[in-house]
């Protein structure tokens, strides 16, 4: 487990949902964890500084428990990371961003941002699944 120290977070005012269940617990009594997550990005909470980490809230010990492991099976696709900061750079500057506006603003490099667009249009345009057949719809 990535803090196996975790106590409840006492500083805090307000309420969050717990990510595992849902039940809304005061923030002074959350446990919280950060975990890697390449689908995460947080520019909207730090200008960047957590792209890459999730951070989970949860209602007790247990709950905390299953989320942190759940995501420590899952697997960190740094393309992934790229291809969520150039969408939500996209989201910010808008579908008229120039290639350089994009660059500046997400701090990729060409070799990344074209890696980000494959991915993106790669997994986008994915066909999905009809769950009582497996065939795709």
């Amino acid at each position: 487990m990535t803090h196996p120290d975790h106590r409840p977070h006492r500083d805090v005012e307000g309420t969050e949902l717990c990510d595992l269940c849902g039940t809304l617990v005061d923030e002074s009594e959350a446990y919280l964890s950060v975990v890697a997550d390449s689908s995460a990005t947080a520019t909207d909470r730090g200008g960047g500084l957590m792209d890459g980490e999730r951070l989970l809230t949860a209602c007790c010990w247990d709950h905390l428990e299953t989320l942190v492991y759940a995501y420590e099976q899952r697997i960190f696709d740094i393309e992934e990371l790229w291809a969520a900061i150039f969408v939500e750079a996209h989201r910010r500057l808008g579908l008229t961003a120039t290639t350089d506006q994009i660059l500046r603003a997400t701090g990729l490099t060409p070799h990344q941002l074209d890696r980000a667009r494959d991915w993106h249009t790669h997994h986008r345009l994915l066909p999905h699944r009809n769950l009582d057949d497996g065939a795709a719809s």
